[in-house]
């Protein structure tokens, strides 16, 4: 990694983050998004487990120690991808040199992936079309690029972390009957898990399709949610280097009470391990308080992309879909 790239992403991350808990929490207009950018919240951290607001540096210094450091997203967020950037490239900065993996890759992708870079080591611009991201889901590639070319420039490998979306279908369609017994006992797929906090993903499940899903499609697709955590696991520990891994992923798998972090942890107790969030702020949140109920270890807040109504986005939808 070049001395200048260091200095100018350097200078970035200064720009972009406020001061801790005493400080401004905005003093440069480097936001990509603009609603709720005066948000008294907008630019600081929250640390979960002290139920206090931290600086960049301290947070950035526990990172650095961590083995495995998860970091959320809403998934079209810019924003939100900019500063997983400046993480990346933070701690390589501070000498560490972990593996990070995409949750927006499937093993299938990761020969592509690997025979594009041994080619082509720095260029993030053209990895996306390399691994046929366009036809993928996901965001468009250059929200993602920033990512890749700050981990490309520090050196550090890329991995696919994702659970193949063929069986994420299958088992939300059937339940874990759809993976095949191998899959089941490598990513541990047969710990318990509480009923409570099952209960609470099946309703998560219900609200995310905006009351319109059926109650008995909720366990199933779960489940799913609950195979591609423990897979993206198993993927962070197989790809994991001297220097450790970090997952770039949604808040809800970085949950540290359910997501992937509790999977690692059962696997691997003796690893450190620590998410960020990146959220939006929103209406109710008291600036003095942050996030009390916070299940990321920090919770770093930026402006909000839009103003969409996610459920009336998915009507319009589903009544399209049924005129065909």
């Amino acid at each position: 990694m070049t001395l200048s790239r260091v200095f100018v992403l350097g200078a970035l991350l200064a720009g972009l983050v406020g001061c801790g808990a005493g400080g401004a929490s905005m003093t440069d207009p480097a936001w990509q998004t603009d609603l709720d950018r005066d948000h008294p919240l907008v630019g600081r951290i929250w640390h979960g487990p002290s139920r206090r607001f931290v600086a960049p540096e301290e947070m950035l210094a526990d990172l650095a120690g961590r083995d495995f450091v998860l970091l959320g997203e809403k998934h079209d967020h810019p924003d939100h991808h900019q500063l997983q950037a400046l993480v990346v490239l933070e701690l390589a900065v501070r000498g560490r040199r972990p593996a990070v993996g995409f949750e927006m890759l499937e093993p299938s992708q990761q020969a592509p992936l690997d025979a594009f870079l041994a080619q082509h080591p720095t260029d993030a611009a053209q990895l996306g079309p390399a691994v046929s991201w366009q036809d993928s889901s996901w965001p468009d590639w250059e929200l993602y690029r920033p990512i890749a070319q700050a981990a490309l420039d520090a050196g550090l490998p890329l991995f696919a972390a994702n659970l193949p979306g063929a069986d994420a279908k299958a088992i939300s369609r059937n339940g874990l009957a759809a993976l095949d017994a191998e899959s089941r006992k490598r990513f541990a797929l047969d710990m318990p898990f509480d009923a409570t906090t099952a209960a609470e993903m099946e309703q998560e499940v219900l609200d995310s399709h905006c009351g319109m899903l059926p109650k008995h499609a909720a366990p199933p697709m779960a489940m799913a949610q609950r195979a591609r955590d423990a897979a993206m696991a198993d993927a962070l520990l197989a790809h994991a280097s001297p220097g450790g891994a970090v997952l770039i992923t949604g808040n809800g798998h970085a949950r540290k009470d359910r997501g992937v972090p509790w999977w690692l942890r059962q696997r691997a107790p003796g690893k450190s391990i620590a998410s960020v969030a990146f959220v939006e702020v929103r209406a109710g949140l008291d600036p003095q308080q942050g996030e009390p109920g916070a299940v990321a270890d920090y919770v770093w807040y930026t402006p909000r992309l839009d103003d969409t109504d996610p459920c009336a986005e998915f009507r319009d939808q589903l009544e399209k879909m049924r005129g065909r």
